[in-house]
C-alpha cells in the first residue's frame, strides 16, 4: 500500500494547497507564518532546556565526541547552554510584540491560526500528562520518573558495543538516574 499512501498524501496537500493560492490564502499564510515565527523559537528553547539542562552537559559532550570524533570545548556548549538562550528569548519577545501589533488579517483566519497554535501546543503537555499518569506512585516520584534523562545507544549493535566499550556504565549513569524512586 506503500504507493496508494504516497498518492494519498500527495493528493491531500496538493488539495490543502490550493487555498493558499488565492487572495484569501495570502491572509492565511501571513498569519501561520507569525505563528511559526513564535513557535519555532519556543521550541528551541525548549530543545535547550532538554539536552543541555536534563539531558545534561557532559553528556552532550560525550555523545556529539562519540557521533563525529571532534571535542567540542566546555566553553563552546555554555555559551549555547547560557547564551543563546537569551538571544532566543529576546527574538520571542519581539515576535509576539509584531504579531501583536501589526495583526490585519480578518478576525476569522486570526481564530483559525489561533486554534492551530494552541492545538499545537496542547499536544506536548497532553503526551506529557499521558506518561505521568502510566507510571506508579506518588505524583513526586512519578514526575522524577519522566524527566529523568535515560541512556541513549546507539542501534546498530557494532556502534552500541562501541559505545559500550568507550563509555562503561559508570560513566553514563546520572544522578537522577541513581535516585531512589521507591
Amino acid at each position: 500500500m506503500k504507493r496508494q499512501i504516497i498518492f494519498g498524501v500527495v493528493g491531500f496537500l496538493t488539495v490543502t494547497s490550493i487555498l493558499f493560492c488565492s487572495n484569501y490564502g495570502v491572509y492565511f499564510f501571513t498569519v501561520l507564518a507569525r505563528y511559526a515565527g513564535i513557535t519555532q523559537m519556543v521550541l528551541n528553547l525548549l530543545l535547550l532546556l532538554v539536552v543541555l539542562w536534563i539531558y545534561g552537559r557532559e553528556r552532550f559532550q560525550r555523545d556529539v565526541n562519540f557521533m563525529t570524533s571532534r571535542i567540542y570545548p566546555t566553553w563552546m556548549v555554555n555559551i549555547v547552554r547560557f547564551v543563546a538562550p537569551l538571544f532566543l528569548l529576546f527574538g520571542l519577545l519581539i515576535a509576539v510584540f509584531i504579531s501583536m501589533e501589526f495583526n490585519h488579517s480578518p478576525t476569522s483566519l486570526f481564530a483559525l491560526g489561533t486554534i492551530i497554535f494552541l492545538f499545537s501546543w496542547f499536544l506536548i503537555p497532553g503526551y506529557c500528562i499521558f506518561k505521568i499518569k502510566q507510571t506508579t506512585g506518588g505524583i513526586g516520584n512519578r514526575l522524577r520518573r519522566c524527566i529523568r534523562p535515560t541512556d541513549w545507544y546507539p542501534a546498530d549493535p557494532v556502534y552500541k558495543q562501541r559505545y559500550e566499550e568507550n563509555f562503561n556504565s559508570g560513566d553514563i549513569s546520572h544522578q537522577l538516574t541513581n535516585a531512589t524512586l521507591e
